[in-house]
């Protein structure tokens, strides 16, 4: 049912608004409706970004009349102004109600159990329409996993699938980047060593967001990717052992990344929140991890409190597998699932992974416009 106003009232610089529901009332102060006007004269009508300038606004500014209906609220200001303010959009737009992600699905943790029931789908079907592609992406951000099968074993193939979701992220590694065990090899990615579980680049302000690795070439023996939720993770230490958590959420860690050509460093907590505490990230990785520099009473707690994390990553209750084949392509939420890799015997032949990113932000948006019925993807 459409939100509908049954009242407004007048509070000290502000109005309220009562709801035909009887859902609270909300209130809303003159200088925020008066910024927020969506007429044409305040805002572009083809690109909706604001021509009104908020600094030349006056702070005292005022109603001199106030009238609505069930559907809206009409305001005339007292710099001669008229804003008119749609019912649904006061609604959404309360204080402390309105959320970014309130037009995305909720994301669901996991642990082992997943491994009965790991989320996949044919690259036909992504590739062929928006309702294919819809499933997919609702998919991967709903469980931060899925698995793609049937793709065109070609160097060209992935960049073609991954940009049906959004623009692919460059990093130091590329645009793309292949996984191959190498002669001198910059990441011990392109080793044939086991990898342990770790989220990429935290050496970055802002890591990538969702990971795609196609598998070209499966010839070696070894070489299973395994997967934890970092947020089912974070979620049984927020229960368990919250000072841990408290340390993990707080304090940042340091993150390198250096070869011949960059010195990548940044720093972090493990663990990420929103501004209402829901997790938003996890940084780890071992390999990327610079000595600790924190006061000396957080040494030593830290580095327990990274034991917990690690521990709980690499216990049988919260990890899944997957043997990637010729025609795979494994995507996950690199800011939120870690990933490795069991080791390979190169004698044995040849393993060969092709891998792109796109961005959290270009995921989302796909995911909410083709929510909407607009588009069938790509850039």
């Amino acid at each position: 049912m459409r939100p509908a106003i049954a009242e407004v009232g007048y509070v000290d610089r502000g109005l309220t608004v009562g709801w035909s529901d009887g859902s609270d009332p909300a209130t809303f102060h003159h200088i925020w409706l008066r910024d927020n006007c969506a007429c044409s004269l305040c805002r572009h009508p083809q690109t909706w970004e604001r021509t009104l300038d908020t600094h030349s606004l006056d702070l005292d500014v005022r109603p001199r009349d106030v009238r609505h209906d069930d559907q809206a609220l009409h305001v005339l200001w007292s710099d001669g102004h008229d804003s008119t303010f749609p019912a649904a959009w006061l609604h959404e737009h309360r204080y402390g109600v309105s959320d970014a992600d309130a037009d995305l699905p909720v994301q669901v943790p996991w642990d082992a159990s997943l491994q009965n029931a790991l989320p996949q789908i044919d690259h036909g079907d992504v590739m062929r329409d928006g309702g294919g592609l819809a499933r997919f992406v609702e998919q991967v951000w709903t469980h931060g996993v899925s698995f793609i099968r049937g793709a065109p074993v070609t160097d060209e193939a992935l960049a073609v699938l991954a940009r049906r979701v959004g623009h692919l992220r460059e990093t130091n590694f590329g645009v793309d980047w292949h996984v191959v065990a190498v002669i001198e090899p910059n990441n011990v990615a392109f080793t044939s060593l086991e990898l342990q579980l770790h989220t990429d680049l935290p050496n970055r302000e802002s890591p990538p967001g969702f990971q795609f690795l196609h598998c070209l070439v499966a010839e070696a023996p070894g070489g299973d990717s395994t997967l934890v939720d970092g947020f089912w993770v974070a979620e049984q230490i927020r229960r368990d052992d919250p000072a841990a958590f408290e340390l993990l959420i707080t304090v940042p860690v340091p993150y390198r990344f250096h070869d011949a050509e960059h010195d990548l460093r940044w720093n972090a907590p493990v663990i990420g929140l929103g501004s209402k505490g829901e997790l938003r990230e996890v940084r780890y990785h071992t390999a990327l991890t610079a000595p600790l520099d924190v006061a000396p009473g957080l040494v030593e707690p830290l580095y327990r409190a990274m034991r917990v994390f690690a521990g709980w990553c690499r216990s049988t209750t919260a990890r899944v597998t997957a043997h990637l084949e010729p025609g795979d392509v494994m995507v996950f939420h690199n800011r939120r699932v870690l990933h490795g890799r069991t080791a390979f015997d190169p004698s044995g032949g040849q393993r060969h992974l092709h891998g792109v990113y796109v961005d959290v932000d270009e995921w989302a948006s796909r995911l909410r416009m083709l929510r909407r019925g607009r588009g069938t993807g790509g850039v």
